[in-house]
């Protein structure tokens, strides 16, 4: 069904839970997976710089991951892009029109309504602007840990 895909995320534990779902549908229908991570820059005086101290550890944590993928038997490969902090979503789009993405696979931060007011939401605006289908993985709270399905609290269970 898809061709190609890509999976956008910022390196963060939270995009990696989207990643085995984006190999999972590129392993199953054969597709390339285009690792795709856009290098948050600041914009007036300290313009030109990354927003993330740690952009180089990304690059190389994601070069890893593509090689990983490789060795699966997964066609990847690694596109870093470099947009202002406003306009991630923007860029992840035009990176998917750019390669003929037939799917973008992004997490979402799960910031809930204030922290969306405050931070944006990525994967919002690009439901908006997204020249493709987009699948939104959600964050998986507590996975680990069983739930009490009456009171969605964590259940303790002994060793």
């Amino acid at each position: 069904m898809f061709r190609k895909i890509v999976w956008a995320t910022d390196g963060s534990e939270l995009a990696e839970q989207a990643l085995p779902v984006a190999k999972s549908l590129a392993w199953r229908d054969g597709a390339e997976l285009v690792v795709l991570h856009v290098d948050q820059m600041l914009v007036g005086r300290a313009a030109g710089y990354a927003l993330l101290a740690d952009e180089v550890d990304i690059g190389e944590k994601l070069k890893g991951e593509v090689a990983q993928l490789r060795a699966d038997g997964i066609d990847a490969s690694l596109e870093i892009t470099g947009s202002t902090t406003t306009a991630v979503a923007d860029e992840i789009a035009q990176v998917a029109r750019d390669v003929h993405a037939d799917l973008i696979v992004i997490s979402t931060h799960a910031r809930g309504a204030v922290g969306t007011l405050v931070h944006g939401s990525v994967a919002k605006k690009l439901l908006h602007h997204a020249p493709c289908a987009v699948l939104v993985v959600p964050v998986v709270h507590l996975a680990t840990e069983p739930k009490d399905a009456r009171s969605e609290l964590p259940v303790r269970v002994p060793s």
